[in-house]
């Protein structure tokens, strides 16, 4: 039972981590970002690397 219980929890500080990552790339996308395509382009490369620290 506890390491399912641990699993879930890892699962969920996980999900977290990627809705954290996701704000922080869309924010800086957004201030950084000229058009459509370069702030996309601009999310995917500082989700990546946000994803690698």
């Amino acid at each position: 039972m506890d390491a399912i219980d641990t699993e879930s929890e890892l699962g969920r500080s996980k999900g977290m981590n990627n809705l954290l990552r996701g704000g922080l790339a869309g924010a800086a996308a957004w201030k950084f970002g000229g058009g459509i395509f370069s702030t996309i382009l601009i999310f995917i490369v500082i989700f990546w690397l946000l994803g690698k620290c």
